[in-house]
């Protein structure tokens, strides 16, 4: 099969195009508030040459939200940085509580539109599973994205993980009891693709979406 074809490597870009999309976003919205900032911090300077005094707590508070946005932008870049390396290898040992915050802090923005709130329940444990790490972040933001379309009168998303055999169960909970693989909205083209990669199993039913990830020995 082609990749023009292949709707596991047609998702994948797309899912690569919409993150690269949302951290731009993100980042455009961080360097408007520092550019503001800034804007302010001179206007104080240009009233304090022209002899009227220098007001230190405005000045203060407009430097510790340029503090707070750089701080808030490395954190947006770094979680790109991490995103964009989990092509480096097809097949790696991944720590999927690690992950599972990932893709929590990247799909903030969406669920934020959304009004949901998305949530994760760390594991207990470190978990680590042999898998594709990239195929993975695929299926789990696939069952995010109808997560948040299907979710419960509470409107929180939580993902969460826990050892399964070899391998591990990774949690979508906070969806509608009633949802499963029959709604129309439900991505089973893109999922079934991913799951023949990961060699995975993806569950829908009693307002959750399950996926099994079982361990790709080398």
């Amino acid at each position: 099969m082609t990749a023009e074809k292949d709707p596991a490597a047609i998702g994948g870009l797309r899912f690569f195009g919409k993150i690269s999309a949302s951290v731009s976003h993100e980042i455009k919205n961080v360097l408007a508030v520092i550019r503001e900032s800034a804007g302010l911090m001179e206007d104080l300077l240009a009233m304090h040459r022209k002899g009227l005094p220098l007001d230190p707590e405005k000045f203060a508070k407009l430097a510790d939200r340029v503090g707070r946005q750089t701080v808030r932008a490395d954190a947006i870049v770094k979680n790109m940085n991490r995103f964009a390396h989990s092509v480096d290898e097809p097949v790696k040992l991944v720590e999927v509580g690690e992950l599972l915050l990932l893709i929590t802090d990247l799909g903030q923005r969406l669920a934020s539109m959304k009004g949901m709130v998305l949530a994760t329940a760390p594991p207990e444990t470190a978990l680590t599973v042999r898998t594709s790490p990239f195929s993975l972040e695929l299926a789990l933001w696939t069952c995010l994205e109808f997560a948040l379309e299907h979710g419960d009168e509470n409107k929180r998303i939580t993902l969460s993980a826990k050892p399964s055999g070899p391998g591990v169960e990774v949690v979508l909970g906070g969806l509608a009891a009633a949802t499963d693989r029959a709604d129309p909205d439900y991505p089973a083209e893109l999922l079934d693709a991913v799951q023949g990669r990961l060699q995975t199993v993806v569950q829908t039913g009693n307002g959750a979406m399950t996926l099994l990830v079982p361990d790709q020995q080398s």
